[in-house]
């Protein structure tokens, strides 16, 4: 895992004819000058490892649908949002099971 502060390298092998050419990708857009098999983020911050999009639930949602949820998005924490989809809080997969739920 990586905490913000930290760096960070990924790196990826390709085979093939050549030439071959690397292009490194974040959030769906290149990102500009990644073009080798290696890249680092040197800082990491808090936008290089959240979720954008995360997966969210109402709050009126029963706990079963929270646990189907967790469940089909392979996820361990859930965004609680009111009417206005504003968060109100999280559910984690811990809280179920501390309630028995799961």
């Amino acid at each position: 895992s990586v905490t913000a502060g930290q760096s960070v390298s990924f790196s990826v092998t390709a085979t093939g004819t050549g030439p071959l050419s690397y292009q490194w990708m974040k959030n769906g857009s290149n990102i500009f000058g990644a073009t080798s098999p290696l890249y680092t983020i040197a800082t990491t911050t808090v936008a290089d490892l959240m979720t954008l999009n995360p997966v969210t639930v109402h709050k009126d949602k029963l706990a079963v649908e929270v646990l189907n949820l967790l469940e089909r998005h392979r996820i361990d924490d859930l965004i609680v949002v009111d009417d206005d989809k504003v968060p109100v809080g999280i559910v984690d997969s811990q809280d179920l099971t501390r309630l028995k739920l799961l």
